[in-house]
């Protein structure tokens, strides 16, 4: 019987038995994923077998990542998986309850990749936008995924509706004198270019590439929050009580 044509594949500090050459490029990926954003605690508060299985569920997770961006959700299976990982699916199950259970991990891996910056006012929304959009090409396969399949919408819908809820509280500082259909209008129109969909239709329908996409999102923003607060700030002028002969407001 011929012998098996084993090595070790580099994972940062680590080895992986593996005797398949193609996956390589994944362990070399993941190494520096992990060393960039892993999710797990840093490798000092662990033991070395803690460390080991961190290492290894990271590396199942970027196979998942991969095979995601390729096939979509729909199609990604543990099979799937365990193949472009180099392990068996009992292996990814030791690591993963269920499908499920890995599409969260997968979700909140490309969350981490898109976090937030720290925002206080209504006119930062066009900014965050701007880098929301460029940092999406950097995993645009996965992003495009996430943003066309069912189950990226219901597992990131979560996050995402409570970042729509969080710009909807920022807008009400241009919008609370306005109209509530108004407002709610202008709020709708905002939130809509602050999601996926709207990098991927300008990406689809127009050639955008994220930079491009974001800085069009971020311009319409900023048009639009410059006419909602005009509006709102003629609203509250013609809320204000009128003026007597004295030029003072009449007291009530």
């Amino acid at each position: 019987m011929p012998r098996r044509n084993t090595h070790k594949l580099s994972l940062g500090p680590f080895q992986l038995e593996n005797g398949l050459d193609r996956y390589q490029p994944i362990c070399e990926r993941l190494s520096l994923i992990t060393q960039r954003r892993s999710s797990t605690p840093p490798p000092a508060a662990l033991s070395i077998r803690d460390r080991q299985r961190a290492v290894t569920r990271d590396f199942i997770r970027e196979a998942a990542v991969e095979v995601a961006s390729e096939t979509g959700f729909a199609a990604m299976t543990i099979d799937k998986v365990a193949e472009r990982a180099g392990v068996s699916p009992s292996t990814v199950y030791r690591y993963f309850a269920d499908r499920e259970d890995l599409l969260g991990a997968v979700m909140a891996w490309a969350s981490e990749q898109t976090r937030m910056p720290r925002v206080s006012s209504v006119d930062d929304i066009a900014r965050v936008q701007e880098q929301f959009m460029a940092d999406l090409d950097a995993n645009r396969a996965l992003f495009r995924a996430i943003v066309v399949s069912r189950v990226g919408q219901e597992s990131t819908w979560t996050g995402r509706l409570q970042r729509l809820d969080f710009w909807r509280e920022l807008l009400e500082e241009v919008t609370d004198q306005l109209d509530p259909e108004e407002a709610r209008l202008g709020k709708a129109a905002i939130v809509y270019l602050t999601g996926g969909l709207a990098w991927l239709t300008m990406a689809d329908e127009s050639g955008l590439d994220g930079t491009q996409a974001g800085n069009a999102a971020g311009w319409a923003i900023r048009t639009l929050i410059a006419d909602l607060r005009a509006r709102n700030n003629k609203a509250a002028a013609q809320k204000r009580p009128p003026a007597d002969g004295t030029g003072k407001e009449r007291s009530s």
